[in-house]
């Protein structure tokens, strides 16, 4: 009786964002003011290195944000308030090394920090011409965001810590900054607790729409597996896992090197294969899934747009992997490409027998919801935001409460 008693809650449990069937529930459509700056930070000359994969996506947020919502002129008729600052890429640009034009860390001080402050400055004094920022304390305003916001101060907030350290704004991110926990063995996985997901409004990352291709049937998909990435940051034990064809390895150095292959090789595969990184999510796997290819995850992960789960887009074969085993195996130099191969491990090899031409025409309908350039994505956005800015009647407008 007990057993099923536990069964039964465990089913009913609520997901990451407190909803049981995972749906963002309808409300009244959320209406957006734009503040008119001087100098958004936009237009900045792209990073090079790991940031690049945030540029893109920030650059495109505003005009996805008009595509998706209403935008008025009258302040006093908005939802919300969308601050247009590319502060990640701000930030990017404060760190390039003029000597070999590559990232660096940024610093908390000196000139970095003071071109910085003043950008931070210029973006609030705009936004005081209007008596709204300070109205709620920036809660009815959405700023985009290097890593999502978190219960405590982020790592992050010293760059801008009027906007980014603002304990009280919504933000639009890409990437969680969850504390890494040892538990089952896997140093990578988010802590949910630790993410304030009532003011983050998470994003896949951004995928051009050239980069979208058809889905291929089973019969033309050559290879089980395949990998982009470096074998840094907890993934030394992937590599002695794989065939040299079922993976391109990223130089950190070069980061980008191997995008040809990337672009030829994943539509061939049937499964594409994510684990964490220096982050829990990775731009590699949305290339993924735009280029036709489902994933196979080897560790969780919390979909973005509070979707409930990642049904038809891909499968978890992380809960039967002995990842401490593995990661010991392949310290140890004991694992051999020949004797052992991910595809025949228990997990993935139960995951490849679910593959088939049915569970890929559900993966090509459900990719829509992730693909920025799409009516779907336009309307979970639309309906996140929704959410994101249900504020209490006596945060909303003036105006709307005198009606």
């Amino acid at each position: 009786m007990l057993v099923v008693v536990l069964a039964l809650a465990a089913a009913v449990q609520p997901d990451f964002y407190g909803s049981r069937a995972g749906e963002v529930p309808e409300k009244a459509d959320p209406v957006m003011f734009v503040y008119n700056l001087s100098r958004t930070g936009c237009d900045l000359p792209g990073p090079s290195g790991p940031s690049t994969i945030n540029a893109e996506s920030e650059r495109r947020l505003e005009e996805t944000l008009r595509r998706a919502v209403r935008v008025t002129s009258d302040p006093e008729e908005a939802t919300f308030f969308f601050v247009p600052a590319c502060l990640t890429m701000v930030l990017w640009s404060t760190k390039r090394s003029k000597r070999t034009a590559t990232w660096r860390w940024p610093s908390s001080n000196g000139r970095d920090a003071r071109r910085r402050a003043a950008f931070e400055e210029e973006v609030i004094k705009a936004m005081r011409g209007l008596p709204y920022w300070d109205r709620h304390k920036g809660a009815d305003h959405l700023i985009s965001h290097i890593k999502c916001p978190t219960t405590t101060a982020s790592s992050w907030s010293f760059a801008f810590p009027r906007l980014w350290g603002n304990p009280a704004g919504r933000f639009a991110c890409l990437e969680t900054d969850a504390k890494r926990s040892r538990f089952e063995g896997n140093a990578s996985l988010p802590r949910a607790a630790y993410r304030d997901v009532k003011r983050e409004l998470q994003l896949p990352h951004y995928v051009a729409p050239s980069e979208v291709a058809e889905v291929l049937s089973t019969a033309r998909r050559s290879t089980d597996l395949f990998f982009v990435g470096s074998f840094c940051c907890g993934r030394k034990w992937l590599k002695p896992l794989l065939h040299e064809t079922e993976y391109v390895a990223i130089d950190r150095e070069a980061p980008f090197k191997a995008a040809a292959s990337h672009d030829l090789t994943t539509p061939r595969a049937r499964f594409f294969l994510h684990v964490h990184g220096d982050s829990p999510e990775r731009k590699a796997s949305m290339q993924a899934i735009a280029a036709g290819t489902p994933l196979m995850f080897l560790d969780p992960l919390t979909p973005p747009l509070r979707l409930h789960d990642w049904k038809d887009l891909g499968v978890e074969a992380f809960r039967g992997l002995d990842r401490n085993k593995l990661e010991e195996d392949a310290s140890n130099g004991r694992v051999s490409r020949d004797a052992k191969r991910l595809a025949n491990i228990t997990p993935v090899k139960e995951a490849l027998q679910t593959y088939d031409d049915a569970f890929l025409r559900r993966f090509e309908r459900r990719r829509e919801v992730l693909l920025w350039h799409t009516p779907a994505f336009n309307d979970r956005l639309r309906r996140v935001l929704a959410a994101i800015f249900d504020l209490p009647s006596s945060r909303r407008s003036s105006r709307e409460q005198q009606q």
